[in-house]
């Protein structure tokens, strides 16, 4: 332990006489108990602030009654039971009797919890001092229903950042109404949700829909791919655009056949009044050209700085791209990632997006256009050298035959 074989008269003052509160406050930060090994008052200040479990080899609850007697003095948590047998009564149980505990990171990925696993989580909400949560369940085997115990999040008075993995549990719209009710946490401004092949379907989208309510909401990550979303869906979920505060946004519909028509309604967010960061996965999602035109809307987003748009495996064919030169419009565009592989586009196509050089503030352009017609490089390259030569930083991907991403 460095402490041990300190200098405390060498040590710059700037350390030594900080306050305490400051001390908690890096502490925090990090994290990590490695702060309170650096002298011997940050050791007598900070130590037995952080707890990490890795299931391995002593079962858990041989251990459960010792750890809460000293869960009081904790701030952050980390429980790891991946491909383990978890039980989260006695998990919530012992956060439980952590007063002061802020931050929690629970992986229980693939650990088999099973319809009605996840019930003793709702002792959560009993841990009135959490700031943030990290919580893993994804292939946990939940079930329809599942996931509603998580509704006890949304009486953490103090809950700022949620971070929910949920992938392919099989859910439907109950859990994904349960979900929904974090917009009543009053401080709640990152919410990273991922929802990745469920069951929700149109209700489950008019749910989630509902977190445009929540007052302070600013980033906001929502993964709804392999959903059965459909046009319906679509629409449905481009209600988000109405919060007054979102900044940040995430949305992931590949794999929903939402369409043209679901491309149109999802347009919806160029009413998104501070959006300045958005990021559209729609892949294969049969969007064709017609699709492909609705998307010029985004330009009316004149805030928006950075745009990610994958449109991988929709069957835009010849000239299906021509109609996203349009977002050189965007006056404040500084980075710009466009995936159009697997698109049958040709070298037309190529020069339409040549003209994005125009684009005032873009300084950051990366494009993937692998998986197209074959002359879309070649016939295409002139085109495609003129934005290497304009854009600080271009990055082309040109790989030919099935090089497309799953996004």
């Amino acid at each position: 332990i460095f402490f041990r074989f300190t200098n405390f008269r060498r040590m710059p003052p700037s350390l030594m006489d900080l306050p305490a509160d400051a001390l908690h406050y890096i502490d925090d930060y990090l994290r990590s108990p490695l702060f309170s090994h650096v002298c011997h008052r940050a050791w007598m200040e900070l130590q037995g602030k952080h707890f990490n479990h890795h299931a391995r080899t002593l079962p858990f609850d041989q251990k459960l009654t010792t750890l809460k007697h000293i869960a009081v003095g904790w701030h952050t948590v980390c429980l790891d039971f991946a491909g383990k047998e978890a039980k989260t009564e006695e998990l919530a149980e012992l956060c439980v009797h952590a007063p002061s505990l802020h931050s929690l990171q629970m992986n229980l990925q693939k650990s088999q919890l099973g319809r009605g696993g996840a019930e003793g989580l709702n002792k959560l909400q009993f841990c009135y001092a959490l700031r943030t949560v990290h919580l893993n369940l994804c292939r946990a085997n939940l079930g329809e229903g599942g996931a509603k115990p998580l509704k006890a999040l949304s009486e953490c008075p103090n809950l700022h950042t949620v971070h929910l993995n949920l992938r392919a549990n099989r859910l439907g719209a109950g859990d994904a109404a349960a979900i929904a009710t974090l917009r009543h946490v009053p401080y709640l401004h990152t919410l990273h949700l991922d929802m990745f092949n469920n069951q929700c379907g149109v209700r489950g989208a008019q749910a989630l829909a509902h977190l445009k309510a929540a007052p302070l909401l600013r980033n906001l990550h929502l993964d709804m791919s392999c959903n059965a979303l459909g046009t319906e869906g679509a629409q449905a979920i481009a209600a988000v655009a109405e919060s007054s505060s979102l900044q940040a946004l995430h949305l992931g519909l590949s794999g929903n056949q939402i369409g043209p028509q679901g491309t149109r309604e999802l347009m919806a967010l160029r009413s998104a009044p501070h959006l300045r960061v958005l990021r559209l996965f729609l892949g294969y999602n049969g969007i064709g050209p017609c699709g492909t035109q609705a998307l010029a809307d985004i330009t009316h987003l004149g805030l928006l700085e950075a745009l990610e748009l994958s449109m991988c495996g929709n069957h835009l064919g010849p000239g299906g791209a021509r109609s996203l030169a349009a977002l050189k419009q965007l006056a404040q565009l500084q980075r710009l990632d466009l995936d159009l592989s697997d698109n049958n586009l040709v070298a037309s196509d190529a020069e339409a997006l040549s003209e994005l050089q125009e684009a005032a503030a873009l300084h950051t352009f990366r494009l993937n256009l692998s998986g197209n017609n074959s002359g879309v490089i070649p016939h295409g390259a002139k085109a495609l050298q003129g934005l290497k030569e304009s854009i600080p930083h271009f990055h082309l991907d040109v790989r030919l035959g099935q090089g497309s991403y799953w996004r």
